[in-house]
Formats: structure tokens, sequence, C-alpha cells
């Protein structure tokens, strides 16, 4: 196993073959990090929208309890009647 190792390493450092291919795995690898390091940012750009977005709609929930709770009764009797038709 050792020996196997040693001579891919061996290949990869003394051949123009092996340099060539050692450069595009390194490449392919970096190309690689840097779209995951992208698609995570993206992700975290996602939550972030979803979380922002749900906070807008508790503040919204809010303002509307406090709305009902501020008006009389007979309206709030009124306004339920007219959205259960």
């Amino acid at each position: 196993m050792t020996f196997a190792l040693l001579s891919i390493f061996s290949w990869l450092v003394t051949s123009k073959a092996g340099r060539v291919t050692a450069l595009v795995l390194l490449s392919a690898l970096i190309i690689a990090a840097v779209l995951l390091r992208a698609f995570r940012a993206g992700q975290g750009t996602a939550q972030l929208k979803q979380a922002e977005a749900s906070l807008k709609a508790i503040r919204e929930r809010v303002a509307t309890d406090e709305a009902i709770r501020a008006m009389p009764r007979d309206k709030v009797k009124e306004e339920l009647m007219r959205w259960a038709r």
C-alpha cells in the first residue's frame, strides 16, 4: 500500500504528465471549494430572507391583533359577520 502511494507521488512529481495531472486535480479542487463556499453563502442569504419574511408576518399579525383589540365589540362582531359570509 505504501509503495503504491509512493510510486504515484513519484510519478506526479517527476513526469510531465504527472505534473499536468496534479495541476488539473489541484485546480478542480480549488474550483470545487470556491463553488461550495458560494453555495453555502447563497443558502445563508436564503435563510436570512426567510427569517425577514417571518419577522414581517409576525409584525403584521401583532399590528392586526392590536387593531382588533382597540375596536369596540360591536365593530368586531360586524367585521366577523362580514368575513363569515
